[in-house]
This record gives structure tokens, sequence and C-alpha cells, in this order.
């Protein structure tokens, strides 16, 4: 399959609910040699879901984080290298939750000192939604199911990749290397 049908079949999973990032990879087998390696298995099943590693990652990272009970979505704000987040009551879940602030890591991660520039804002989105299931599927935590950042930039995305199918593989070229910084970050400063 070449990059161009590649990227329409992207765009299509994405239509259809389907983010091709989540487990369970295989009902979408032609995009497993993009996201396979961060695949380790299903998710744990049964209990809760061990966040250990998110806490890490995120006290690895060195950005202020703050719930604002006035805040109305989740932001990261550049200036002053910090992650605003509503109450925890504000998400559907505990998977929901997580994976917004993995996200908000990812964009806290674009910082030249930290793993460099994502691109422009609508890329930075979507190497930050692939970062973020990347993540996820390797520590194997359950998906979250929320599609409202990805509704919200799907029509950008498909103009961009219609007209570039490049445009999809260095998003998720960024979000790989994004994902790695993140985890060898946390890897390096639990060994410390």
């Amino acid at each position: 399959m070449d990059r161009r049908e590649t990227a329409r079949r992207f765009v299509n999973a994405l239509r259809a609910g389907d983010a091709p990032w989540r487990y369970p990879h295989n009902r979408l087998p032609e995009f497993e040699p993009l996201f396979g390696k961060f695949f380790r298995g299903e998710p744990q099943s049964g209990g809760e879901a061990d966040y250990a590693v998110v806490d890490d990652i995120t006290g690895a990272v060195g950005v202020r984080l703050k719930h604002h009970w006035n805040c109305r979505r989740p932001r990261y704000y550049r200036d002053a290298d910090r992650i605003v987040l509503p109450p925890k009551s504000f998400f559907q879940d505990e998977a929901h939750y997580r994976a917004t602030l993995l996200h908000e890591f990812f964009h806290a991660a674009e910082q030249p000192q930290r793993a460099g520039s994502a691109g422009p804002g609508h890329q930075a989105e979507l190497v930050a939604e692939a970062g973020t299931g990347m993540i996820v599927s390797h520590l194997r935590l359950p998906h979250d199911s929320d599609n409202t950042n990805v509704n919200k930039w799907l029509a950008w995305w498909t103009m961009e990749m219609n007209s570039d199918p490049a445009y999809l593989f260095n998003a998720l070229a960024k979000a790989e290397r994004a994902a790695n910084y993140l985890l060898d970050l946390r890897r390096k400063n639990v060994a410390a």
C-alpha cells in the first residue's frame, strides 16, 4: 500500500471512530507497521489499571501541573511551561483523565529543550493524539474513548493528508520520537 492510500485509510478509520493508535490494532492491520512496536499485548484487565508509570512521566518532565475549578478545557501554556486541567470530576473516567494528561505532556515535549517541535498547531494535535495512544498501548493501559479532539481536527488533518501524505508520516515520526523521549526521561528519573 502506498503512502497516499495509507493516509486515505487512516482518515477513513478516524471518521469511523477507530483511532489506529488504540487497541486492538489488529482491527486495522494495515497500521500495525506504524504502531505495532508500541503494542505489548492486551490492555490490563480486572481491577484498577496501574498508572504509576504515567505518574512517573508527569513527574519527570518538570512541567508545573495545576487543576483549576474554572478551567474549561485542558491546556499547555508554553510561555509559563505549565499545564492547567479541569478537576478530575470533569473527565469521563480515569482513562480519559490520564490520556488528556499525557496529551498535554506531549505538547510540553514540543519545547526545544525537550523532544523538539511538533510542527504547526494542527499537526501538533495529531502528534499528541497518536503519541498518547502509543504510550497508553505500550503501558497496556485502557484507551479512553473520547474522540472530541480527533473530531475537532479531523477536517484539517484530512485536508493536509490529501494534499501531502507525508504529513501523516511526519506526524507519526514526531509522535514516536516524543513518546520515546517521555519514556526514556521517566526511566532516567526513576533510575536516579
